[in-house]
């Protein structure tokens, strides 16, 4: 499914999760911020079996979507956003 590999980065990863609002950096490669959208009962929306490689994801707004790695450039902002829990280790 990828028809165009840039490679292989690492950089170290700063994730913070804070009354829904998420910011997201990976050294200078990649950035990310927004917020999880409530529903009426004033929690986060949940959808469950969403064919993601999580059980369930949040759905939210991005306010900073932001990649400079590989020769794939890009810096938006307003676009959809889906996170859920994981766990970093390592």
């Amino acid at each position: 499914l990828v028809g165009d590999m840039k490679g292989v980065f690492t950089a170290p990863i700063d994730y913070n999760k804070t009354n829904g609002k998420i910011t997201v950096k990976a050294g200078k490669l990649a950035e990310g911020a927004g917020e999880e959208l409530q529903g009426q009962a004033g929690g986060a929306i949940v959808v469950s079996n969403a064919m993601y490689p999580l059980p369930e994801v949040h759905a939210g707004k991005a306010t900073k979507s932001k990649v400079d790695a590989g020769g794939l450039s890009f810096d938006t902002n307003g676009s959809g956003m889906w996170t859920g829990p994981f766990v970093m280790k390592g």
